[in-house]
C-alpha cells in the first residue's frame, strides 16, 4: 500500500474513481474524509481486526450498487499460504463490484487482488469464472486489480515451489493466456507490455512485469494512460487511465 506522499499525488489527479488492493483501514478513512463514496471488501483478515487489509473502490460518481463476488472457494496449502498464517493473515478471494451512473449510463467497477500465493492456474480459472459470470455486463466494465501475473521464468524456477505449483504450470505463460482471456472477449487491457512493479526486471534480465491492471469493455475510449516512475513506498507503481465513455 502506498505511504501518504502516494495518496496525495493520486488525490492531486482528482479522479472520479480510485481502486485499491491491499489498503488498510487508514487508507480508507482519508480518503472517505477526501469526499469519495467507498465500496470495501475483505481482502485479507488477521486476528487484529483494526489491521485487515481491503480492495477498496472510492468514487465521485453516484453508486447505485454495491457487492461482494466471491470468485474462488479454493484456499491455497502452500508454504506462502503458511507462511501467511503465521503472521495471522488469511486470504480472501472476494471482490468489490461498483455499479455507478455516468451520463445515462450504468458501468461496472470490478476491483480484486488475485493470490499470488498459488499457481497460474488459479488465477486463469478464477478470470474465467468472472468472465462468465459477468458476461452480459462486459461491454461497460471497468476491472481494476492486482492479478499477479507474473512471467517471468527465473521468478516461476526460484518460487514456483513455495507457490504450489503443479509439475506442468511451469510451463504455462501465464501472460499469453491471460491476454489471449481478455481478447477473446473484447476486454482490452490498457497498460499491457507496462512494467508496474517497483523495479526493473531487466537489471536480472528479466522480462517487464505487468502485476496491476485496468482492463476495459468495447464501449470504453481510452484517451491517456500513464504508469508513475515511483512506488511511493508500495511494491506497485499507481496506473492512471483517462476514460470517455
Amino acid at each position: 500500500m502506498f505511504v501518504a506522499e502516494g495518496l496525495k499525488h493520486i488525490l492531486a489527479k482528482k479522479p472520479d474513481i480510485i481502486c485499491l488492493q491491499e489498503a488498510n483501514k487508514k487508507t480508507v478513512k482519508i480518503l472517505a474524509d477526501a469526499g469519495y463514496d467507498t465500496h470495501v471488501v475483505d481482502d485479507a483478515l488477521t486476528s487484529n481486526p483494526n489491521k485487515g487489509q481491503f480492495v477498496a473502490t472510492f468514487t465521485k460518481l453516484k453508486i447505485t450498487d454495491r457487492s461482494k463476488y466471491e470468485y474462488s472457494s479454493y484456499y491455497s496449502k502452500s508454504l506462502l499460504t503458511k507462511g501467511y498464517k503465521l503472521f495471522r493473515r488469511d486470504e480472501k478471494h472476494e471482490a468489490a463490484v461498483t455499479e455507478v451512473e455516468i451520463a445515462g449510463n450504468k458501468l461496472v467497477i470490478f476491483n480484486l487482488r488475485l493470490s499470488t500465493a498459488t499457481g497460474p492456474e488459479f488465477r486463469i480459472k478464477a478470470l474465467e469464472k468472472i468472465i462468465c459470470d459477468f458476461s452480459n455486463r462486459l461491454e461497460n466494465i471497468i476491472v481494476c486489480g492486482d492479478l499477479n501475473v507474473i512471467e517471468w521464468r527465473l521468478f516461476k524456477t526460484v518460487t514456483g515451489w513455495t507457490r504450489e505449483y503443479k509439475q506442468e504450470e511451469y510451463a504455462i505463460n501465464e501472460r499469453n493466456e491471460v491476454d489471449k482471456l481478455f481478447a477473446s472477449v473484447n476486454l482490452t487491457n490498457i497498460f499491457s507490455g507496462r512494467n508496474t512493479i517497483f523495479f526493473d526486471p531487466g537489471v536480472l534480465k528479466g522480462p517487464h512485469l505487468q502485476l496491476d491492471h485496468v482492463v476495459v469493455g468495447k464501449s470504453w475510449k481510452i484517451l491517456n494512460t500513464n504508469v508513475t516512475k515511483k512506488s511511493f513506498g508500495s511494491d506497485h507503481k499507481i496506473l492512471f487511465a483517462e476514460l470517455e465513455l
